[in-house]
């Protein structure tokens, strides 16, 4: 499962607990479904790393930081990174997946662009994404 999401004017990428930006980039690289060496792989590949460029596993930072001063994630959510209980409860997380704080607007402005004034672009990323990440 690989989606973005936005909350509370932020974005965040909700992902399998096991997801490595690192394997997702191999696959993007190689299922990106445009002709090799094409100018749309390359757009495509820039505006795909770019979203995730610089994101933060909030599990993995709570798990290694914050397992001791928070008696739950979620809990961890709304303490420390000020995220609503509403909001944290419509992210709906399972114990098998994590959360990514995406930074994307501190590496390049036009990613907002891209996503659209409303997010109405974020559909079509999302399933573009999904599609890669569950080749095979």
């Amino acid at each position: 499962m690989l989606k973005i999401i936005k909350a509370e004017e932020s974005y965040f990428m909700k992902t399998d607990i096991d997801f490595v930006i690192s394997d997702f980039t191999e696959k993007l690289l190689v299922h990106n479904g445009m002709k090799k060496g094409s100018f749309a792989e390359g757009y495509v590949i820039r505006i795909l790393t770019t979203l995730i460029a610089g994101a933060i596993d909030m599990r993995e930072k709570y798990n290694r930081f914050y397992l001791e001063e928070y008696d739950s994630f979620a809990e961890y959510l709304y303490k420390k990174e000020l995220l609503e209980k509403e909001t944290i409860q419509d992210i709906n997380l399972k114990a098998n997946e994590s959360l990514w704080m995406l930074r994307f607007t501190s590496n390049d402005y036009s990613i907002k662009s891209i996503l659209g004034y409303d997010d109405e672009n974020l559909q079509i990323i999302n399933q573009t994404l999904e599609c890669i990440y569950n080749e095979n």
